[in-house]
């Protein structure tokens, strides 16, 4: 039986975060006030996940989160 190794050609970097203690309550304040759509909320649970995971969010996520909040 042969196997095979893969690796990766490229080197993966560690993505900028952003950590603020107002990011869960800004999250829970939408999920709970603004009463968004199915898809929204799923969004706004895994970035609640994530946060929770990992003490903070990617530029892109936050930037994302910022959006909803405008809306």
């Amino acid at each position: 039986m042969s196997t095979y190794k893969f690796y990766s050609k490229y080197k993966k970097s560690k993505k900028e975060q952003v950590s603020d203690k107002n990011i869960p309550l800004l999250i829970g304040y939408l999920l709970k006030e603004m009463k968004p759509d199915d898809s929204t909320c799923s969004f706004l649970e895994s970035l609640q996940s994530f946060y929770e995971e990992f003490n903070g969010l990617t530029v892109k996520q936050y930037n994302a989160l910022k959006d909803i909040e405008e809306i």
